[in-house]
């Protein structure tokens, strides 16, 4: 890719003199995502391996770039700092979200050990190839309802004061016959099907498992999963396959079985036993997101213009409900 002599490689640079400002109408929001969507990804394309070792003349090219359209986004003042610019519009300068992708590949693909201090590595899942897992784990035939079922399970989850907390009800003809409870670090995916399944196979007994969870029931049911950590349950899931009907039913409704999961949720505030599992890659986004908004902040705020001071009057901070991911 040929560059200019601003050092602008020279396709970008005919796709910003190419835009016109009939290019970009008055729904800035909108806007915003057309930038963070299909510009970011081509002008950050392999960031996840260049991102983390930026000169400063790479960085101020970055800027240059960022400025045309932010200029052609927000329309302000010519003289108006770029910095003062991403924090208006909410769009992390480019640097930054560099970093940010490098970190997050670093971390969760490479698995660098050199980065050990800004996740714990030891407690993230992590992903497969799809050709590495088995067919008839990928693929699960998992019915609704067995007929001629024994136990009816029932599963909750409640979110108290940053927790998560669950609940497996196991009933014999509305009789409770054995229920479990746990705690789990905020940012865990639940999915306390897999302990019913756990029953279902060490008692070899059929179950029919109703949850309102129906992201769980989703990712269960996905050929395209490649979590490790749902691995490990559709695994589960496998063994227990003539054992188990799994069916979602709406939180709330006033089923009897339901809501006595809901209350024993709550009560494993309390009483519930710590139960560790893998943090998913959703964490790691959001340790990171937290890290490249200080970074951002700490940029912001020493930034020292004329038109930076004037704008840190009305917005001191970034704002996070502001930014675009």
């Amino acid at each position: 890719m040929g560059k200019n002599k601003g050092g602008i490689p020279d396709a970008i640079k005919e796709i910003i003199d190419n835009l016109k400002e009939d290019d970009f109408d008055d729904d800035i929001e909108e806007e915003n995502k057309d930038i963070v969507s299909v510009i970011e990804p081509v002008l950050l394309y392999g960031a996840g391996v260049w991102g983390g070792a930026l000169t400063v003349e790479q960085i101020n090219r970055l800027h240059t770039i960022q400025r045309v359209f932010l200029l052609k986004l927000l329309r302000p003042y010519r003289t108006t700092a770029t910095q003062a610019l991403s924090v208006l519009s909410g769009i992390p300068p480019l640097h930054l979200k560099a970093n940010y992708e490098y970190l997050k590949f670093q971390i969760w693909s490479c698995r660098s050990r050199g980065l050990a201090g800004t996740i714990e590595l030891n407690n993230l899942d992590h992903y497969l190839l799809l050709s590495d897992i088995p067919l008839d784990v990928r693929v699960l035939n998992l019915p609704e309802r067995l007929d001629d079922n024994i136990f009816e399970v029932y599963t909750d989850e409640s979110k108290i004061a940053g927790g998560v907390e669950f609940s497996v009800c196991i009933l014999n003809k509305e009789n409770q016959q054995k229920t479990i409870c746990h705690k789990l670090e905020p940012n865990n995916t639940v999915f306390q099907a897999e302990l019913s399944a756990d029953w279902a196979i060490q008692n070899n007994t059929k179950i029919n498992i109703f949850t309102d969870s129906k992201s769980s029931i989703d990712a269960l049911k996905s050929h395209r999963t490649k979590s490790n950590f749902i691995k490990s349950i559709k695994n589960k899931f496998r063994l227990a396959e003539t054992l188990v009907g799994l069916t979602w039913v709406k939180a709330h409704a006033g089923i009897p079985g339901n809501e006595l999961a809901d209350q024993f949720a709550e009560l494993a505030t309390t009483n519930g036993e710590l139960m560790n599992l893998p943090l998913p890659y959703s964490y790691l986004k959001l340790q990171l997101k937290r890290l490249l908004l200080q970074s951002w902040n700490d940029c912001y705020t020493e930034y020292q213009s004329a038109s930076v001071t004037r704008v840190r009057v009305y917005v001191p901070r970034v704002d996070e409900k502001n930014v675009n991911f």
